[in-house]
């Protein structure tokens, strides 16, 4: 399959070296495989580029005869800007194919739930900022008592370096419901130690 992006991402003529790397894979649904469709070396691309690159290599895909039922990226501000505008300009579960298809693109479950740990660590959100990471931060230096109310928060689940970012077990730990429940639990305890 030939999928040439030169008409997309314009090359410099500087001689620039590229800083970003933009790669293409087929991943299995039922069978766990990955297939590299292509390697782009870019330099300064924007999210209007990505996204035309993003529906040229799914259309090419699918003239091949594979269905493209995902987009997965990760929250890099282009990536952002990118899924944004094959959404139409607002940010949804799913999107419309940029092939055509009748089927939507669905994301994948566990890139929703690494990117919302990831969120939830970075910043608080809500007007009084009522969903916080500090109160897990609390809790951690909580299990440093003698009383431990939830088992496998680890440093790591709180300040995960970069490549444990990309894993699912600790954000499913993270956000699963014993945490949940201790932490509803000791927000309504008065104790001095208490959240």
């Amino acid at each position: 399959m030939s999928c040439d992006l030169q008409h997309l991402i314009p090359t410099s003529e500087s001689g620039a070296l590229a800083n970003s790397l933009l790669c293409f894979l087929l991943c299995g649904l039922h069978e766990r495989f990955e297939i590299p469709v292509a390697y782009f070396f870019t330099k300064g691309c924007t999210g209007e580029q990505l996204a035309a690159c993003i529906r040229h290599v799914v259309c090419k895909t699918q003239d091949v005869g594979l269905d493209v039922v995902r987009i997965i990226t990760d929250n890099h501000k282009v990536n952002v800007v990118a899924t944004s505008i094959l959404c139409d300009g607002e940010a949804r579960i799913q999107a419309p194919h940029p092939a055509g298809s009748s089927q939507p693109l669905l994301p994948l479950a566990r890139a929703i739930v690494k990117d919302i740990r990831l969120q939830f660590l970075a910043k608080d959100l809500g007007g009084d900022q009522e969903v916080s990471s500090k109160y897990l931060e609390r809790l951690y230096k909580m299990l440093r008592w003698s009383t431990k109310p939830v088992r496998l928060l680890t440093c790591k689940h709180l300040y995960p370096s970069n490549i444990e970012r990309m894993g699912v077990r600790s954000a499913v730990q993270l956000l699963c419901g014993a945490v949940a429940a201790v932490l509803s639990y000791l927000r309504t305890q008065q104790a001095p130690h208490a959240i």
